[in-house]
């Protein structure tokens, strides 16, 4: 089961297209006991396509202890990415905290 949401903007001449997959199906992922609490694994994509035609796509993965909930998943990713504060303690958590996490990785 992954859950699933798009957005559409357009920003000065370029249209966004950010979508947003989550999954709580973690079983075959070898290193999951690193991460205490782990329950999701979250993937972005980033499509950004200038007036020229030009289109530039983006993906990254992320672990989180958060269950399915992708309005706060996407919320709390892009608030990340685009330099917001982010009270679910992205990218500095710790293994063994208790408090949410969303942790961006290359572990996938």
């Amino acid at each position: 089961k992954c859950a699933y949401k798009k957005t559409v903007e357009k920003a000065r001449g370029k249209i966004g297209k950010r979508e947003y997959w989550q999954t709580e199906d973690i079983s075959w992922l070898s290193r999951k006991k690193e991460w205490a609490g782990l329950k999701s694994i979250i993937l972005t994509r980033n499509t950004i396509k200038g007036a020229g035609g030009k289109e530039i796509v983006e993906e990254r993965y992320f672990i989180s202890s958060l269950p399915t909930g992708i309005e706060e998943i996407a919320r709390a990713v892009r608030g990340a990415l685009d330099g917001g504060e982010l009270s679910l303690a992205f990218g500095r958590d710790i293994p063994g905290r208790r408090e949410p996490y969303i942790r961006e990785t290359g572990i996938l």
